[in-house]
């Protein structure tokens, strides 16, 4: 490990503008620790409950798919209602972790040098450089990945209410406002941006002007509007917002207020960063962590 900088804190604020009534609902009390064979016997008994509540071909990786297919996890119980809340809630939680090391990396000259100036660089500038943009398009995808699967969290929380308090119209009424807002532009963006970084993470586009750098944007989706005089930050802050106040707007009234609103975390500073750095900040040290991938059954392997 070798100390390379400082270590910023990055603030993603969430602010929620949602009103409305909601039903009160108490958490039910969880089961006690079982040992494992009265664990596996309690997922057949709600695999036996649950059944009417999902669909009968039961989508890939749900509880019932993965106990056909033989890759459930007996020692890790199913979450009712609450647990549901607080999965989607640690969801919210990753998005925003990973928004914060997006708006940190773009501050870098990896993410605002043109690539024919970057290969004039010495091969150690440009190994720093690539290491600034591989944790940025990382940090995008998985921002993406987390966002889009709030809405698959939602579907299993509706499913969770509608089996516990079936005699709320509440749960029913959300499963068709979920299939509405499945519809939006917002929702078919985020998907279609989810899918798109884990096939190819280069989507993050440079705009120039006089050959100077001027903002980054999302590329545009057709048949969506165009992103390209959209600042990406700006861009990715509405896609965080949707999708956080669809949660908070689902989530019953006497947990709504239970959950914050604004998140921070540490962020190591990039090899190339060219933002603003508080002065206190410039001398702390912070670690750099080698990940090795070498073919150890070679008989030719040397650890160097």
């Amino acid at each position: 490990m070798a100390l390379i900088g400082p270590l910023p804190t990055c603030i993603v604020d969430l602010r929620s503008t949602v009103e409305s009534e909601y039903p009160v609902i108490r958490p039910e009390p969880r089961p006690a620790k079982l040992s494992r064979e009265a664990n596996a016997e309690y997922h057949q008994q709600r695999e036996g409950v649950l059944k009417p509540a999902l669909q009968s071909s039961p989508k890939r990786g749900s509880v019932i798919a993965r106990a056909r297919e033989g890759k459930d996890m007996p020692d890790v119980p199913d979450p009712d209602f609450v647990g549901t809340l607080c999965e989607i809630w640690s969801v919210i939680n990753y998005a925003a972790y990973h928004l914060a090391y997006v708006r940190v990396y773009l501050q870098t000259a990896a993410l605002q040098t043109h690539v024919d100036e970057a290969r004039g660089q010495e091969q150690a500038i440009r190994d720093q450089m690539q290491a600034d943009v591989v944790i940025c398009r990382a940090h995008l995808a998985a921002f993406f990945w987390q966002i889009d699967h709030v809405f698959e969290a939602l579907r299993i929380a509706i499913a969770r209410g509608q089996k516990e308090h079936g005699e709320m119209e509440y749960f029913w009424k959300w499963e068709q406002e979920l299939k509405k807002i499945e519809e939006t532009p917002l929702r078919q963006e985020i998907s279609t941006y989810r899918n798109r970084a884990h096939e190819i993470p280069a989507i993050i586009g440079c705009w120039w002007e006089g050959g100077k750098f001027v903002r980054h944007f999302l590329p545009t989706i057709e048949g969506h509007e165009p992103k390209e005089s959209a600042d990406m930050n700006a861009q990715l802050q509405r896609y965080f917002e949707f999708v956080a106040n669809v949660w908070l707007s689902f989530a019953p009234g006497d947990f709504k207020d239970k959950f914050p609103r604004n998140f921070k975390f540490p962020v190591t500073v990039p090899h190339s960063f060219i933002g603003e750095l508080p002065p206190e900040l410039k001398s702390v040290p912070q670690l750099e962590v080698s990940v090795e991938a070498y073919n150890r059954q070679d008989k030719s392997f040397r650890n160097e």
